[in-house]
């Protein structure tokens, strides 16, 4: 593999962003949920107009979860909603983006991802190298007198799968 290649992976299946979150739950009136999303409006109007998303997110210190840090965003993490890194893939570095779902509202400023690309590079390789591994283990097994276990080998390659 070479590192373009490598990085092409990264770059379809990760994405950076800072990331603001506020949790809606049965308590939240729809007038609440409202409200939260007026706050979230005004916060990206200041990032929009050159503020720093930081400082938007001081406006309503109480309003969000937020740590000041970029976050690296998997196609396969769970922890956030599906769509949100399919929306977050088609943006532009730079760009903000509320994002509201049932469970909460994400403000979102898409960042650079190529930071992280060295810390993440060896994980990109064991995707991508999973299924070739797997049919010469296959293969291997099949010419050999070892009796081939499949959920053995499921199970030692899912333990190497990372997000």
């Amino acid at each position: 593999l070479t590192d373009d290649e490598i990085k092409s992976f990264f770059n379809l299946n990760y994405v950076a962003a800072r990331v603001a979150f506020t949790p809606f739950d049965e308590t939240l009136t729809k007038e609440d949920v409202e409200s939260v999303t007026e706050k979230y409006t005004s916060m990206a109007s200041i990032v929009r107009a050159g503020g720093e998303f930081s400082s938007a997110i001081e406006q309503y210190p109480d309003l969000a979860d937020y740590e000041d840090t970029e976050h690296l965003i998997a196609s396969t993490d769970s922890s956030y909603p599906e769509e949100l890194f399919e929306k977050m893939s088609q943006l532009k570095i730079g760009d903000v983006q509320i994002m509201r779902f049932s469970r909460g509202i994400y403000l979102l400023q898409k960042a650079d991802n190529s930071p992280f690309f060295d810390a993440y590079k060896s994980k990109c390789i064991v995707k991508m190298k999973k299924e070739e591994v797997l049919r010469e283990i296959c293969e291997a097994a099949k010419s050999s007198k070892l009796e081939y276990n499949s959920a053995a080998v499921k199970s030692v390659l899912s333990s190497a799968d990372v997000k």
